[in-house]
Parts: structure tokens; C-alpha cells; sequence
């Protein structure tokens, strides 16, 4: 069984807005900086923003390929359903 290209599985992808990726991480959009439709930038002042929310771990990601991006959303998007 061969397994299907980057390309093949980025082309099943149901793409999702960036502002809506945001909320559901529960980032402020208003702190959202777009760069065209599929990439944006979170202001630093999204941090003061977000002070009474619980501390959490995070990852940067410097580059990533869509399947795993993802992957990584959805495993932040279900460790936050459980808290």
C-alpha cells in the first residue's frame, strides 16, 4: 500500500480561516496580524492580553508542513477541550 504525497493530503485539507483557528485557541484576532490568507503573525501585546488565562506550554513553529501543522492544532485544540 503506498502511502498518499504531502501534496495529495494537502489537497483533502479542509482549510479553515486563520481567525477562526485564533478563537478556538482563544487568541484575540484583534491580535492577529495577516500576512495574505494563509499565514499571520500574533502581536506581542496578545500576551498582556491573555495574563488572567492559565499558564500553558507551547511550541514554536519556525516552519512546518501542512499535515503536520494540522496534527498540532488539533492536539493544542483537544488539550484545551479538556481543561
Amino acid at each position: 500500500m503506498a502511502f498518499p504525497s504531502d501534496l495529495e493530503i494537502a489537497k483533502q485539507a479542509d482549510l479553515r480561516s486563520l481567525t477562526d483557528l485564533a478563537a478556538d485557541a482563544g487568541i484575540p484576532t484583534e491580535h492577529l496580524a495577516p500576512y495574505g490568507t494563509g499565514a499571520a503573525k500574533i502581536e506581542l501585546d496578545a500576551i498582556a492580553a491573555m495574563a488572567a488565562r492559565p499558564q500553558d506550554k507551547y511550541v514554536v513553529v519556525s516552519a512546518i508542513t501542512p499535515p503536520v501543522a494540522l496534527a498540532a492544532y488539533a492536539g493544542a485544540a483537544a488539550r484545551a477541550r479538556r481543561s
